[in-house]
């Protein structure tokens, strides 16, 4: 049992944009009130293995090369070398289980979350037009986000021409052409839920003949997510996708992008 006194939960320190440690600020969006600064950790750390025979730390399993681990793999080989005689184990088995069923509370916040981006993308693409600059659209998808309520944009990746073929592009400093696409990529925080759309459109309205037939591609791959979509509930367990339909989804993108 988690909740054993036998067992205690540790998080990965992160360290906040500014460069500073955990400080009394940590309380408001954590709701922990017994916080420290990261400098003392490794001595807290220390004193765990005298309370506790068992750890508990949320982490991915690695796939590649030891000397290459993420940073919170490192973290957790710093702590077994710290606490040989404690176990470690993952938390987010746990974790993911409770996730996957949402209750009502949650559930209609992540439709106010996603009302929100959905709404911001509207505007943007009523806005776009040759001339505009992607930081114009980025803009107007910030000022939604504030005006509808959301906390904080997650993320703003406007990307036009050229640059909409780079991977989370984030300058947002090009003017847009006639005939080009732009890629709206898309997320804000509401009830410290994040979400995430993205969606390519054309500058001038209205895709050309060629950007038509790429485009013509995406059909069979968004049929066979929608037949998986349709097996998951909002408050049912993990949503799953058959075997038949992965392939389909795989074979769909393979032949878009060969």
């Amino acid at each position: 049992m988690l909740s054993s006194l036998d067992n205690i939960i540790i998080k990965y320190p992160r360290t906040k944009p500014s460069g500073g440690g955990a400080g009394d600020d940590t309380l408001s969006p954590s709701g922990i009130q017994n916080n420290a600064p990261e400098s003392s950790f490794p001595e807290d750390v220390a004193k765990i293995g005298l309370i506790a025979d068992t750890i508990y730390i949320p982490f991915r399993p690695s796939l590649g090369e030891s000397e290459r681990l993420p940073a919170d793999l490192k973290f957790v080989e710093q702590v077994r070398t710290a606490l040989p005689n404690v176990k470690v184990k993952n938390l987010l088995p746990f974790v993911d289980r409770v996730r996957w069923t949402k209750t009502a509370a949650e559930v209609e916040a992540m439709r106010s979350a996603c009302g929100i981006v959905s709404e911001a993308f509207k505007e943007a693409a009523r806005l776009t037009r040759p001339g505009l600059k992607e930081s114009d659209i980025e803009a107007a998808v910030s000022y939604i986000f504030r005006r509808l309520g959301s906390e904080r944009a997650a993320f703003l990746i406007i990307g036009s021409g050229p640059n909409s073929c780079i991977l989370h592009h984030m300058k947002s400093n090009r003017q847009m052409e006639e005939n080009e696409v732009l890629v709206i990529d898309i997320g804000n925080v509401y009830c410290s839920l994040s979400d995430d759309l993205t969606r390519t459109i054309p500058t001038s309205g209205k895709f050309t003949p060629e950007q038509k037939k790429i485009t013509e591609g995406f059909p069979p791959i968004r049929s066979a997510w929608e037949r998986g979509d349709r097996r998951s509930r909002p408050t049912g367990t993990k949503p799953t996708m058959s075997p038949s339909n992965r392939v389909r989804c795989s074979r769909s993108s393979r032949d878009l992008h060969s």
